[in-house]
């Protein structure tokens, strides 16, 4: 009766802590999932820059640019990405806008620093610096980040 009841406490104990690290580990793998959601994001954008002209980031905190005209999808249109209300951001391109990051990110800072902004001035082609600041939230659990990458437009 004794090893029995010993038996149970600490498979009580044992089945407790398994559970706690399974959690743990599914709290760990959305937070992930939502760090790939933010770099596919920043990728995405970094993408249709390379290949688009007039990089603008302006007063309202839009960062703003032109597709090229050989692109298939979107030839000569305007990309505005913007940091919504909501703490996500948006992509608006032919009066289409649409969330490209998840609800689990929160980003709270959305900014752009352009330099050489006239193709070719000075042997300079233009150049983006994008910085994005937040934090991935899933149930209780918070992880801050700050990213950042450097987009100079292709000749």
């Amino acid at each position: 009766m004794v090893a029995v009841s010993i038996f149970s406490i600490v498979s009580v104990i044992v089945t407790g802590a398994l559970l706690t690290a399974i959690a743990i580990n599914n709290k760990a793998q959305a937070i992930k999932l939502a760090m790939d959601n933010l770099n596919y994001a920043l990728d995405s954008i970094t993408i249709k820059m390379k290949r688009g002209r007039a990089f603008e980031f302006n007063a309202s905190n839009e960062l703003h640019f032109i597709s090229p005209k050989d692109d298939p999808v979107n030839p000569e249109k305007a990309y505005t990405y913007r940091l919504d209300p909501s703490g996500a951001i948006t992509m608006e391109v032919g009066g289409d806008t649409r969330f490209i990051t998840s609800d689990k990110l929160h980003i709270d800072e959305f900014r752009a620093f352009v330099s050489n902004n006239v193709s070719g001035s000075s042997g300079a082609f233009p150049r983006a610096v994008i910085i994005i600041r937040g934090a991935a939230r899933v149930g209780n659990q918070e992880q801050k980040f700050a990213v950042g990458t450097t987009v100079t437009e292709r000749q």
